[in-house]
């Protein structure tokens, strides 16, 4: 885990193991408090990052919303394949 990140302390104080999350990006305008706390001209294109995570009971027990401009925002995914018989269906 990340340091300082908010599922060790999930895990740690309320004994919250976090076991999936999803995240969806999309596109979006600012409204008057993002373009407020992001210092951009309202209706300006963001981009909009949702994340649901979920524990072992497959409860819900993060939503998060974020907001990014889009002149600095940098986005990428490292993706790998596991070995064949690795468990995975191979692609």
């Amino acid at each position: 885990p990340l340091p300082n990140s908010l599922y060790p302390y999930l895990q740690d104080r309320f004994g919250l193991a976090i076991m999936r999350a999803a995240e969806a990006v999309t596109a979006a305008l600012a409204d008057a408090r993002a373009a407020r706390r992001l210092d951009v001209a309202v209706g300006t294109p963001l981009l909009r990052v949702e994340r649901r995570a979920f524990d072992l009971a497959d409860r819900l027990v993060e939503l998060r919303e974020s907001f990014y401009r889009t002149d600095t925002a940098h986005y990428a995914v490292d993706l790998a394949r596991s070995a064949p018989g690795a468990g995975a269906p191979s692609v």
